[in-house]
């Protein structure tokens, strides 16, 4: 049977004889099994019935459902969180008396979040506590569990479930050393390139600038995470978020000028070059041997009219002598 909210199924014997052997029901997220003994108890009256429960939607329908009604003393101090990792069933019997059964019933829950059991994960199953109002593992008589079922024995009927305990992993100490004293190193290093940034006259200018702001930025994201590395406020973690944006913005500020930066130097060099070499070739060659030509030309006609001068001249002396 199925409602909006629950799937049923329902297990029905009527005889003279009371009924022997093995009961199963199953639903989509849980199996349940026990005898015809332990359902009929000491009374017959002539029938026995078995049912499993399943509910849809109520293992995150409030917050109180995470709750342990007996936290061990460790685990308040570990601060441990829990959290039903499978649908919440109840199994009810014929029987009157199911407070304390002389026969353990089995429950096979299959886990809505697929998780090994770790150091910082463990299952255990337990029943909804009406008095206390929480989870309770009493009467809960053995369990084992895998990745994606939990297997369950339980002494008394109730409404049941898997609870998982997340306890918080604590990190390795070498782990701990290795990042904090690579922190401190890079402060050390931010420190100098800070201080040269900000002191050395014969670079400054517009990329260093840059430069400086950045690495301003990254020393203080750094000293936060240092600072802040054990904390899980939700404020700690904002600030370090904002801060290693800023740290984006700046490194994007810085490529942008750097291109910007670089195409004007190459088209600098591009002129340059174009300018030396271009330039003297036109002088030598257009314009150097020209007035060569022209001064060598000249200087021949001056010549030839001085010889042919000189000749007339040569002429007319002969002339008067004849």
């Amino acid at each position: 049977m199925e409602t909006h909210n629950t799937f049923a199924e329902v297990a029905v014997t009527r005889n003279q004889t009371p009924p022997s052997g093995r009961v199963s029901l199953s639903t989509d997220s849980a199996l349940f099994s026990t005898s015809w003994e332990t359902v009929v108890g000491k009374s017959y009256p002539g029938f026995a019935f078995a049912a499993l429960v399943s509910y849809k939607d109520l293992n995150s329908s409030s917050d109180l459902l995470h709750k342990m009604s007996s936290e061990r003393s460790d685990d308040k101090e570990r601060s441990v969180t829990y959290q039903l990792n499978s649908k919440v069933v109840t199994a009810v019997v014929s029987n009157a008396e199911t407070k304390q059964l002389s026969e353990p019933v089995t429950l096979v829950f299959t886990h809505v979040e697929e998780r090994a059991e770790s150091e910082g994960v463990v299952y255990s199953c337990v029943y909804w506590n009406e008095a206390e109002g929480a989870w309770s593992e009493e009467g809960c008589e053995g369990a084992s569990s895998n990745s994606t079922h939990t297997v369950c024995y339980w002494s008394h009927f109730s409404s049941f479930a898997v609870l998982m305990a997340l306890y918080p992993v604590q990190d390795a100490f070498e782990l701990v050393l290795i990042t904090r004293v690579g922190l401190v190193l890079s402060l050390a290093c931010l420190f100098l390139c800070i201080l040269t940034f900000l002191f050395c006259r014969s670079i400054q200018g517009t990329r260093n600038s840059i430069h400086l702001h950045l690495s301003i930025c990254l020393f203080i994201a750094d000293l936060i995470f240092l600072c802040g590395i054990s904390s899980t406020h939700n404020e700690m973690l904002h600030i370090l978020k904002q801060e290693y944006m800023r740290v984006v913005e700046w490194r994007w500020i810085r490529g942008g000028k750097t291109g910007h930066f670089n195409e004007v130097e190459v088209g600098k060099e591009t002129e340059a070059v174009q300018g030396t070499k271009m330039k003297p070739a036109l002088q030598v060659i257009s314009v150097e041997p020209t007035r060569q030509v022209a001064r060598v030309e000249s200087k021949t006609t001056k010549e030839g009219r001085a010889n042919g001068a000189g000749d007339h001249q040569g002429r007319t002396d002969g002339a008067e002598d004849h």
